[in-house]
């Protein structure tokens, strides 16, 4: 018999991607999540050298234009409309990101020195991070006692192309699973840079302001400053922004309560310009120790830039951004992020590029809590559980109990958190601010992230938190 030919080209053992254009590479990555690209880029440096940085902003990119698809489509909570008599899900007005970072006016995302001045932040960003296939650890009901070492940070620009989201599909019981569906927009930025983006918000993406979120802050406290060294609040104000409704009227009118107004009409549309002035004013007429919930920053500094300022408190029940504003002094909206108590929620894009602080651990999705804050949580969990070792808990006695766990909490700790000693006159803030620390642990667990060094027994107090024992507002966002 005559020799079997042989096939030209090269033997299957001898096939590498090395030899592919970006093209193709970037083609091949256009079916993978973000994750898996970090994977492949990384799994040689020959590859990654050239390409891998832009591969994995192209899918970062990729997958922020699905998260935003997704919060954008989402229904939102219910809402009750007086006639005819029923609740309702207003939609939500769609936009993109590039409305919120449009290409012809990228140079005023940026000042003279390179500084971001808007950045996009928050869970939207994680969920680009984690791809949409991201289910994380399976929570069994055991405690994370791993005693994990903080993340090395020395890779967390290794992603910015600069310097060297989430589901794509339509099925929302996959964002209830884990749960990323009622997620929220969170947009940084400068002072200085506050008129500019609020314009895009109104004219590019159909939103209206809906009141302050100061709560984000806890009375001022909950993202004080940089939280591993200062005691200076960054953080001016947190304004949240809803859809304008296209059906129904008016409701929880602040200024008007007797006299609905149809939602699809222009004199609405009057009314949200009326509206925005005077929160404009009001706001400048307030005493600095003694703000009001609703005026409090709101539209500061100059509302929206060469445009009206869109005002409806009524709204607020429909809010899913955010805009939190840097005080005057803070010049890089970077600043803003260094507040977060989970190293993961610190991902940003900022219009040209991401940064993933702690890629490896980022991709895996693992995070840590940030030392000031992990040294609160552990004291809070030492405390508590002195107290209930031999008692069981009763919701009853936890009024007097608590104040002693604070008590309990060093000078040193609350310092680092950007906070003075612990008085009694301070019982509500400082326990309000625990029990936002514990919210997001478990939220983030039920994510499906893991959390390396969560202190012994934490994430089991997360799961049954003791609800506020005095009577008070608060609150916190959604992140």
């Amino acid at each position: 018999m005559p020799p079997k030919k042989k096939l030209k080209g090269k033997s299957p053992s001898k096939v590498s991607l090395f030899g592919l254009s970006e093209d193709l590479l970037d083609n091949i990555c256009s079916h993978l999540a973000p994750p898996d690209v970090f994977n492949l880029a990384t799994s040689s440096k020959k590859l990654f050298r050239p390409f891998g940085p832009r591969l994995l902003q192209s899918s970062l990119r990729r997958q922020l234009d699905e998260v935003l698809r997704r919060v954008t489509t989402a229904e939102g909570p219910r809402v009750w409309v007086a006639d005819p008599g029923f609740y309702t899900h207003h939609p939500r007005r769609q936009f993109t990101v590039q409305d919120l970072f449009p290409d012809e006016e990228r140079q005023l995302d940026f000042d003279s020195s390179g500084r971001p001045q808007v950045i996009l932040s928050g869970s939207a960003v994680v969920q680009c991070a984690l791809g949409p296939e991201f289910c994380g650890i399976e929570d069994d009901g055991e405690d994370d006692d791993s005693e994990g070492e903080d993340a090395d940070d020395s890779d967390s620009e290794a992603v910015d192309d600069d310097e060297c989201e989430d589901d794509g599909h339509d099925d929302d019981s996959e964002s209830e699973d884990n749960g990323w569906k009622n997620a929220d927009i969170d947009i940084f930025c400068t002072w200085d840079a506050a008129p500019m983006i609020r314009r895009r918000l109104f004219q590019r993406c159909g939103l209206v302001c809906s009141g302050v979120d100061n709560t984000y802050m806890q009375n001022g406290r909950d993202l004080a400053g940089d939280i591993e060294g200062s005691t200076k609040s960054i953080v001016h104000h947190v304004e949240s922004y809803s859809s304008r409704p296209t059906e129904g009227k008016t409701k929880n009118n602040t200024y008007e309560p007797e006299k609905e107004v149809d939602y699809a009409t222009d004199e609405y549309a009057s009314k949200l310009k009326q509206w925005g002035e005077d929160a404009l004013k009001n706001h400048s007429e307030l005493e600095e120790d003694r703000p009001t919930f609703v005026w409090h920053g709101v539209g500061m500094p100059g509302g929206a830039l060469n445009t009206d300022f869109l005002y409806d408190y009524g709204l607020r029940d429909l809010k899913f951004v955010q805009l939190i504003v840097g005080k005057p002094e803070v010049k890089d909206a970077r600043m803003l992020l260094k507040n977060f108590d989970l190293e993961i929620c610190k991902c940003s894009f900022n219009g040209k590029g991401f940064t993933i602080p702690a890629p490896a651990d980022t991709f895996a999705g693992r995070t840590v809590i940030t030392p000031a804050r992990r040294d609160i949580i552990e004291q809070f969990v030492k405390g508590y559980s002195k107290l209930f070792r031999k008692i069981p808990y009763q919701s009853d006695d936890f009024d007097p109990a608590s104040a002693t766990i604070l008590k309990g909490i060093t000078k040193k700790s609350w310092k680092g958190v950007g906070l003075g000693p612990f008085k009694m006159e301070h019982f509500h803030e400082r326990y309000m601010f625990c029990q936002k620390l514990f919210e997001r642990l478990k939220k983030y667990r039920e994510r499906g992230l893991e959390i390396t060094n969560a202190p012994p027994k934490a994430l089991d107090l997360a799961e049954d938190f003791p609800t506020m024992p005095m009577d008070g507002g608060g609150g916190c966002v959604v992140m």
